[in-house]
């Protein structure tokens, strides 16, 4: 089978532009009748990228299959066969995969790459040193912090003294039209 795009189709003039498989006779009396070009074929490597962009193009306004990679500091309660409530606090890591693994103590989580501020988070749960209202709380008070550092780094990247070209060209070693 050979591939050919029609140029001037016989019949039906709609089809002309269009791409058809044919036996390689028919092709070669159309081609050499000017009613058709022959597409060369592509390789294996030309075929699997071009369905692969195809499949890019379908998917990429869809959400992901699974959520990305995190940590997440999960409250569970649990009832015992007494009919206790007891409440559980755990690390669940996801991986891109789906694939979801609890963690009991932090020990185990460090070992798996879970953040330290969380684990700090998930100890002074465990021990009972601190309510959701405190935990949140210390989140807050994390992310201003973080923001005020954000802020210092900026003003410091902005003032001359930190510039090393500046500093140079006061010593005189660069000439000052240099410093940007």
């Amino acid at each position: 089978m050979t591939e050919i795009l029609w140029i001037k189709h016989p019949v039906d003039s709609r089809l002309n532009g269009t791409r058809q498989h044919v036996s390689k006779g028919t092709a070669q009396n159309r081609i050499e009748g000017g009613e058709a070009v022959l597409v060369p074929c592509k390789t294996f490597q030309e075929r699997l990228a071009a369905h692969q962009r195809e499949l890019d193009e379908q998917n990429k306004n869809k959400p992901p299959l699974y959520p990305p990679r995190g940590w997440v500091l999960a409250r569970t309660t649990l009832t015992s066969p007494a009919g206790d409530l007891q409440e559980r606090v755990s690390l669940v890591s996801h991986d891109g995969f789906g694939t979801r693994m609890v963690h009991g103590s932090s020990a185990s989580a460090r070992a798996a790459g879970c953040p330290e501020a969380l684990c700090v988070e998930f100890d002074a749960l465990r021990a009972g040193e601190m309510t959701p209202q405190q935990l949140e709380a210390m989140r807050e008070a994390a992310a201003e912090r973080a923001q005020r550092q954000r802020q210092q780094m900026e003003a410091d990247a902005k003032n001359p003294i930190n510039n090393p070209r500046a500093v140079l060209a006061r010593m005189g070693y660069v000439t000052g039209d240099e410093v940007k």
